[in-house]
């Protein structure tokens, strides 16, 4: 099944991606991506991380699971490129979001990245409250589709999920919402609409919003 990649990466010398100390790794990145793209015939993204400068995340978009990890980061290709990365960069996380069938034709989960701000939820939650945190999401998002300033969302629940503490499933959503800049978002939080749409802090363990910008696309 299709999944979108979420790959959160650091800057090892602390600097953002864009920083002129970062110029060879930017370019590395710049001739990798493209491979990645052609790959898997999907666009692939680079975003800025706002709160720290020195994160940045990789967006692709993948067949499967399977067909990421286990074709292709261990390829000769892929391994050339991260390579050449490993002095300057470290892994954060990276994991892998499931695409419903209904979004995969009609490329959804593109639609936030067109903003210029894009934010990236991820709510951690246990097993047993994904039903009633989905069914309250899907009752209450309207009121952050309809806000001013709100430029697309698209959420989906993590295919590669972590054991818990005790050893159960922990269980976490990740949701993508474009703005027009990260002072709108911070009026949603004040709005009306937002305590509707705070009703899933009932289901949530934790929760970290981040905001990230658009660095490059690379079309397929």
């Amino acid at each position: 099944m299709p999944v979108r990649e979420l790959a959160c990466l650091r800057l090892k010398n602390g600097q953002p991606i864009t920083a002129p100390a970062n110029e060879d790794t930017l370019r590395k990145l710049r001739e990798g991506i493209p491979e990645q793209a052609r790959y898997t015939n999907s666009p692939t993204h680079v975003l800025s991380q706002i709160e720290d400068p020195s994160v940045f995340y990789i967006l692709g978009k993948w067949a499967s699971v399977s067909r990421h990890v286990d074709e292709w980061i261990p390829s000769e290709t892929n391994q050339a490129i991260m390579g050449g990365l490993a002095a300057d960069v470290e892994l954060v996380f990276l994991e892998h979001l499931h695409i419903p069938s209904s979004d995969a034709t009609g490329n959804q989960e593109e639609r936030p990245l067109k903003a210029d701000v894009v934010a990236i939820g991820r709510y951690f939650l246990s097993d047993g409250d994904k039903e009633a945190f989905q069914r309250t999401l899907y009752e209450t998002k309207h009121h952050l589709e309809e806000f001013n300033g709100s430029k697309g969302i698209w959420g989906a629940w993590r295919e590669d999920k972590e054991a818990g503490e005790e050893g159960n499933s922990k269980e976490e959503f990740v949701l993508f919402f474009g703005w027009e800049n990260v002072e709108k978002h911070m009026q949603f939080a004040e709005s009306e609409g937002f305590k509707e749409f705070a009703r899933i802090k009932a289901f949530l363990q934790g929760a970290e919003i981040r905001h990230a910008t658009l660095v490059f696309s690379e079309p397929p």
